[in-house]
């Protein structure tokens, strides 16, 4: 009975020890993109709004609601960018494919479901599976080597972002 006990208990740790992680990596992830979304809209807001009411009024009634998805606010960061600020295409050439990458990783975070089964008990320590049933069933793999490289890639873009505001060169009158 001891043994059953004990590995009951060690089968329950292996669990909560799954799940912790991933809520950290998930709320880390989550967060950064988040905020890196909001600089976005910041940006794009102050772009085509030098007054800042109108401005306060497109972040808050179109840019930082459900109206509009982070993708489609992509596209027009990317029109916006490529036609004005080719020096930051060329400083950061994977820069749109990267906010992809981000949104797509984000929305995995948000959305899907930890495996939490016997097999998720052998991964490694700092590891775990996110399940997308979508079309069919897949998992997806995170483990804290890739969980602080998006961690990076999402910091890189909210420094250049938060450099570009500083800068003020969202504003026309500043060129």
């Amino acid at each position: 009975m001891k043994d059953k006990n004990k590995k009951d208990n060690d089968s329950v740790k292996r669990y909560a020890n799954i799940v912790l992680y991933s809520v950290q990596a998930r709320g880390l992830i989550i967060n950064d993109s988040i905020y890196l979304e909001k600089l976005t809209d910041e940006f794009i807001a102050r772009y085509f709004c030098p007054s800042k009411a109108k401005r306060t009024h497109l972040f808050e009634f179109i840019l930082g609601n459900e109206r509009i998805t982070a993708m489609s606010k992509k596209d027009v960061l990317k029109l916006i960018i490529e036609a004005n600020y080719p020096d930051i295409v060329v400083a950061n050439k994977t820069l749109f494919a990267d906010l992809t990458t981000i949104i797509e990783e984000r929305n995995m975070f948000a959305h899907q479901m930890v495996d939490a089964s016997k097999e998720a008990e052998k991964l490694e320590a700092n590891s775990f599976h996110l399940i997308r049933f979508k079309n069919s069933t897949r998992h997806f793999l995170y483990n804290e080597t890739k969980v602080i490289s998006h961690l990076k890639m999402i910091g890189k873009y909210i420094d250049v972002f938060q450099n570009l505001l500083i800068e003020k060169r969202f504003n026309p009158r500043n060129k």
